[in-house]
């Protein structure tokens, strides 16, 4: 029997087909391991340094069944028999406020796919007309919004609210810049989410004094630091904060 054919030792070509030269076999032993290890090293290291996605979470795969009184205005939130509300926005890049504006106070019954984070939960409706059923007409007695009248300044970041809240990983930061800036014009809420004086993380749903364009507002400070200040108001357990035309600034470093 014929033992495979070695290049000869002289001679550095090497051939596919052939066992590898000893030359080159000593060579390949002392460097691939150490190389091996520093692209470990290094990917665990660049790892390391990534900050954290958040604890969002899409159900997409999972569509089920919500219950509650509709607040259409000035974003459609569905308040639970629990007092919890929950945002309610379409598939893709759209907000819910065509489909449901004209159900404000009514009672629903939704389908849709949970998308939640740090407590706060929000529905993508399905898009079968079946997605969306009134239960009973609306009630007059039924407020879409609560003020408080208290004026308050918050820093943070304003944030499109499905990516944040578990859409997409990470949903703020100049990375999600652009992805924020087309849901925002798309009708998703935003949120402005603050670290407040006591080191507590808060999330206010944005909104304006009646008539004026709450995107053109926002969008230029989409994704960057800002202080933003606003009337405190309040769609059952969800923060509200009503702006003005000058309530946004670039918060200084």
């Amino acid at each position: 029997m014929s033992s495979m054919r070695t290049a000869p030792q002289g001679d550095s070509f090497y051939v596919g087909y052939l066992a590898i030269p000893d030359a080159h076999r000593r060579w390949l032993r002392f460097v691939v391991p150490p190389v091996v290890v520093v692209v470990i090293a290094l990917g665990a290291v660049f790892a390391a340094a990534q900050r954290d996605p958040g604890t969002g979470r899409h159900r997409w795969a999972h569509l089920r069944q919500w219950s509650g009184t509709l607040a259409a205005l000035p974003q459609p939130v569905l308040v639970g028999e629990d007092g919890a509300a929950m945002l309610i926005v379409q598939m893709g890049k759209h907000g819910a406020i065509e489909r449901l504006g004209e159900l404000g106070g009514a009672r629903v019954r939704l389908s849709g796919r949970l998308i939640e984070r740090g407590g706060r939960r929000m529905v993508e409706l399905d898009d079968a007309e079946s997605a969306v059923v009134v239960v009973e007409p609306a009630d007059t007695h039924v407020l879409p919004m609560s003020e408080t009248g208290e004026v308050a300044l918050f820093r943070g970041e304003i944030l499109d609210a499905k990516c944040w809240l578990g859409a997409m990983k990470p949903g703020d930061g100049k990375t999600h810049k652009a992805c924020a800036t087309l849901c925002i014009a798309g009708g998703i809420p935003p949120l402005l989410f603050a670290i407040d004086s006591d080191g507590r993380a808060r999330q206010f749903l944005l909104t304006t004094e009646s008539g004026q364009s709450l995107t053109a507002l926002v969008l230029p400070f989409v994704g960057e630091p800002v202080n933003v200040r606003g009337r405190r108001a309040a769609i059952a357990d969800l923060e509200v904060l009503v702006l003005g035309p000058e309530s946004i600034e670039r918060a200084t470093p």
